[in-house]
């Protein structure tokens, strides 16, 4: 819990219950049970830190052992510039934790900046014989 803001807030993709974690306490208590329940072990495979913010990436494997499998996927950190505590997380998968969710984003996470809204852009059209692959 030392690690956290009072009112730190880890927020995820859709799928999971019971998000965003909101809270020191929370988020320690959820990663306790993971641990506890899932046999949860966590590897990070890479570290950033910005130089000019309170903020940083990392790259992580989280090891689901009673479950025999792992999630891949990373986390954006958010330090409270005083205690240095974090006070947000922003966890992204590899792969949708709901695979029914139209839009995988972060549940309840809005961002600072005003959202922009580009519409509806195709990001790949599909050649001839492609068609199926997309449903």
């Amino acid at each position: 819990m030392a690690c956290f803001t009072f009112d730190a807030a880890h927020y995820f993709p859709p799928g999971l219950p019971d998000i965003p974690w909101r809270g020191a306490d929370t988020i320690s208590r959820r990663w306790i049970w993971c641990v506890e329940n899932l046999g949860s072990q966590w590897t990070i495979e890479q570290f950033f830190c910005s130089s000019t913010t309170p903020e940083a990436v990392i790259e992580w494997t989280h090891w689901m052992r009673k479950q025999n499998t792992a999630l891949r996927g990373d986390e954006w950190y958010a330090f409270d510039e005083t205690t240095g505590r974090i006070k947000e997380i922003r966890a992204y998968y590899a792969s949708a934790a709901d695979p029914s969710a139209r839009i995988c984003e972060l549940v309840e996470f809005f961002p600072r900046q005003q959202r922009i809204n580009i519409g509806m852009v195709p990001v790949f059209t599909p050649t001839a014989g492609h068609e199926e692959r997309l449903g």
